[in-house]
This record gives C-alpha cells, structure tokens and sequence, in this order.
C-alpha cells in the first residue's frame, strides 16, 4: 500500500515537473520570438531612418543647387541690365548726336532757302529791268523809224540812259564759231540766258541772234554770272 503511493506520489510530482517543463518551453518559445519580432521592427525603423535621412540630404543637397542657380541667374540678369543700361546710354548719346546734326542741316536748309529766294527776287528785279531796257530799246527804234530829229533822238537816248542803272559788264572776242546761246552757257551756266547778251549788243547782233568770229561783244555781269579767263575789257 505504501509503495503504491509513493509511486503515485512520484507520478504526480512528474507530471507536475513535466507539466512545468512544457510551460517553461513555451515561454522561452514566446520570448524568442517576441525579441525577433522586436529585431525586425527595429532593423525596419532603422532603415526607414536611414531612408529618410538620405532622402533629406538628397532634398538638401537639390535645394542647395537650385539656390546656386538661382543665384546664377540673378547675376545673368544684372549683367543683362547693365548691358541694356549702357545700350540705352549709347543710343541716347547716338539720338542726341543724330539730332543735333538734324538741327544743323534744318537750319543750314532754312539760310539757303532765304539765300535762294532773296537771290530769285533779285533775279526777278533785274529780269524786270531787263525788259524796261528792252522795251526802252524797242520804243528808241520805233522813235527812229518815225524820222524824229536826229537831236531830239540824240536827247532821249541820253536821258533813257541816265535813268538805266548802270550794270557792270566784261567785253570779249566770240571765236572758234561759238553761237549766242552757247555763249550765254558759258558765262552764264544756262543757254536761255542768251537774251542779256542779245540785250547789251543789239547794235551788233541781228534779230535772228547769229554772231560770228572776231565780234567784241558785251557780256553783263549778273548774279548768274561765271568769272571766264582772258577778258578783253571789263567795268
């Protein structure tokens, strides 16, 4: 009887011994795996730091690039804004330049037109004296034809000729069958001036304006005039 309970006894406390052993084995089981459990979350919060921290110094390192370039083309611009500065200044010394040379020729043009139209009122006087000399000429001849004293003609020629003003001239030689209005282009720069010197030397040249070699003829000195060489006579 008493070996049968000392061997249940013993049975007892190996079951509880086993059942102990189990219960241990499982926690140790459950702590091992909780730890790696815990090892793979921390190894991932360390590469998700490491992520991050590469991913901040690359975001770092691109804002400090973009500031670079940044500041690269503020200083492109301010070099454009100097150049466009010194282009404005230039074109402006050039306009003002421009200008004033307008100014010059605007008033050099306002002289020369006064000059040209003093020079064509006197033009236009002198064709008007011109005309009353010949139309003076012209009632002298039809004087004549009527077979006026020849003392009375001689009176009226003289007074007409005082009251002609007296117009500088220059005798020449005509040569070399030079024509009237050849003539008047030379001295004069115009063939249609021909009428002055048919004018001062009516008493040589005939209606028909033929002139020949060896006549001395007188050429008015007028506004038009060109100065020529080798002049016989001049007053």
């Amino acid at each position: 009887m008493k070996n049968t309970l000392v061997l249940l006894l013993l049975s007892s406390i190996y079951l509880v011994a086993s059942n102990s052993s189990i219960n241990m084995e499982d926690t140790i089981s459950k702590e091992k795996q909780m730890a790696i459990h815990l090892q793979k979350i921390l190894k991932n919060v360390k590469t998700y730091k490491n992520n991050n921290i590469n991913k901040t110094k690359k975001l770092l390192d691109e804002l400090d690039m973009m500031k670079k370039e940044l500041l690269e083309v503020n200083r492109q611009l301010e070099l454009k804004d100097q150049k466009l500065s010194k282009t404005q200044k230039e074109l402006l010394k050039v306009q003002n330049k421009v200008n004033k040379k307008l100014k010059l020729k605007d008033q050099k043009l306002a002289k020369t037109q006064k000059e040209l139209l003093k020079i064509q009122k006197n033009i236009t006087r002198k064709e008007v004296q011109h005309k009353q000399e010949l139309e003076s000429v012209k009632a002298l001849q039809k004087i004549k034809k009527v077979e006026i004293p020849q003392e009375v003609l001689i009176h009226k020629v003289i007074n007409v000729q005082k009251e002609l003003p007296r117009v500088p001239w220059v005798e020449v030689t005509v040569e070399n069958d030079i024509n009237i209005y050849d003539l008047a282009l030379k001295y004069y720069g115009d063939s249609q001036q021909y009428e002055k010197i048919y004018t001062a030397n009516q008493n040589m040249i005939s209606q028909d304006y033929q002139i020949s070699n060896g006549m001395s003829l007188i050429i008015p000195i007028t506004d038009t005039f060109e100065e020529q060489p080798m002049f016989i006579n001049k007053h």
